[in-house]
């Protein structure tokens, strides 16, 4: 009987390492409030550059650029509410924080 092979590419999970691991935070320019949270899962040769409206004061964060793959998380009483691509660059977004109603 023929014993079946697990390490088929199928069968494969992408595995996190932790030296790709990165916390950023995103902080408007003007009042210094968190606007976004944003954890690094994989280092890649991705390149996004992300700005980000904030809600409490109507500025905005300065440009950040990121490297690798990423996922975001609104902090605390915000949500997402759009994001645009820029027309004037590839890969470079403009995110809209909105207050999260109670």
């Amino acid at each position: 009987m023929e014993e079946p092979n697990f390490n088929t590419s199928e069968s494969k999970k992408e595995v996190i390492k932790v030296a790709d691991i990165k916390d950023v935070s995103v902080n408007c320019a003007d009042c210094d409030n968190v606007l976004l949270k944003l954890v690094r899962v994989r280092q890649s040769e991705e390149q996004q550059k992300l700005i980000v409206e904030c809600p409490f004061c109507d500025g905005e964060s300065w440009i950040t650029e990121l490297a690798g793959k990423y996922f975001q998380s609104p902090p605390e009483g915000l949500m997402i509410g759009e994001m645009e691509e820029e027309e004037e660059e590839e890969n470079f977004f403009r995110l809209t924080m909105e207050i999260k109603d109670a």
